[in-house]
């Protein structure tokens, strides 16, 4: 189960909720008649063995994949998700996600599930960052939208990465954050576009990290929720989809490392 761990960096204490080894939380909000909303989280990962340790040796490492071959089927078990879903269902999802091509029967989809060492693009000019990746594809299939069914996946230049080397990597925190839209709260409630911000960062490239922090608290991700959404931006939708999104999802598949969340938050914008 997952558990509060306390983390003190330059005099700040910051309250971690690590996520117990392949655990999903799934927790609703209230956002009445949006059409403009924000979403955020502040996330790093850590070894399975210990709360506060980022690096990749002694064994068993961070660096990981699951399944045999990296063209084979994997169920949804096997991916991570950092998004939304909805709390009648469960069966839609919007956000960030290493699924693969399909369909193979529901939300079974081709590809292995990967940590990788990585720059903060998608090479590994350095090995400053971690970074979660599909097996059959180095670049794409980061994000997705489900109803079900996976009904489209997107990947070139919105990978996501958590620090492996400090300082090097920027800040022990990643912001990530989402923006969903749709044309009115009535009988067009359901069709819904999401947006995600594509950062260059140089020398490596373009990613979905809008920024990292040593001081990950939640006044830090209103304060970034509330301002002007980053672009440029990579946009999925719209699509009429079976529910509306009403609750965060965040699952981290792997045995060898554990998600930490710093802090995760909505702003309704309009």
């Amino acid at each position: 189960m997952a558990f509060k761990f306390t983390k003190t960096v330059a005099g700040n204490d910051d309250g971690i909720v690590v996520m117990a080894i392949r655990q999903l939380v799934k927790q609703p909000f209230e956002a009445p008649d949006w059409l403009d909303l924000r979403v955020g989280w502040l996330l790093s990962i850590t070894r399975a063995d210990n709360n506060d340790n980022i690096s990749n040796t002694p064994a068993p490492n961070i660096v990981e994949t699951i399944g045999a071959t990296d063209t084979g089927i994997l169920p949804w078990t096997d991916r991570y998700g950092i998004g939304l879903t909805d709390m009648a269902t469960g069966d839609t999802f919007l956000g960030y996600t290493n699924v693969g091509t399909g369909p193979h029967g529901g939300t079974d989809t081709a590809g292995s599930s990967k940590v990788v060492s990585s720059d903060v693009g998608t090479g590994t000019t350095n090995s400053n960052y971690y970074r979660p990746r599909n097996g059959v594809n180095n670049t794409g299939f980061t994000a997705a939208v489900n109803d079900g069914a996976f009904i489209h996946n997107v990947g070139l230049g919105t990978s996501q990465h958590f620090a492996q080397a400090l300082p090097a990597a920027g800040g022990y925190a990643t912001l990530l954050m989402l923006r969903f839209q749709r044309p009115d709260h009535g009988t067009n409630a359901k069709r819904i576009t999401m947006t995600i911000p594509k950062i260059d960062h140089p020398p490596a490239g373009s990613s979905a990290d809008v920024a990292f922090t040593d001081n990950p608290n939640e006044g830090y991700l209103r304060a970034q929720l509330q301002s002007t959404f980053p672009s440029p931006v990579t946009q999925l939708g719209p699509f009429t989809l079976t529910q509306v999104p009403n609750a965060f999802y965040v699952y981290w598949p792997f045995r060898n490392s554990k998600l930490r969340i710093h802090a995760m938050g909505v702003a309704k914008a309009r």
